[in-house]
């Protein structure tokens, strides 16, 4: 189907060319070729169709530099909330307070998203 060399067929390799023909044919294709129309009811406002959730919604600027806060939830309208210790040096900058300040924003993002997801017991600080 997709190798154009006969060299490369008969050595079983996929050539440069022959990759690309094979992403973009429908057998390689990450889109399901049947929903390429609209075949969903778009008259809707869009909040009817998107929920929006990001693992990083915490991050006011930059991910690797920029500061972070509870306050991008309440700016970027999340409705999803979820505490990862020590993955990496931005969740440190957020997160290595004190125990009460960490019980302070799960109580923050309790009431204003009505949510509750209950906090580790031990809430460790990276081996601390």
């Amino acid at each position: 189907m997709c190798l154009l060399c006969p060299l490369a067929k008969e050595q079983k390799h996929l050539t440069k060319d022959g990759f690309l023909m094979y992403m973009q044919h429908e057998e390689g294709s990450i889109l399901n070729h049947k929903h390429i129309g609209i075949y969903q009811d778009m008259s809707q406002p869009l909040s009817h169709y998107y929920i929006s959730s990001s693992h990083n919604t915490y991050l006011m600027e930059d991910q690797l530099k920029g500061p972070s806060s509870t306050e991008a939830y309440i700016k970027y309208g999340s409705v999803y909330y979820k505490v990862n210790y020590c993955k990496t040096l931005v969740f440190a900058m957020i997160y290595f307070v004190s125990l009460k300040r960490k019980m302070n924003i799960y109580e923050e993002i309790k009431n204003i998203f009505c949510l509750w997801q209950s906090p580790d017991e031990e809430l460790p600080l990276c081996g601390a």
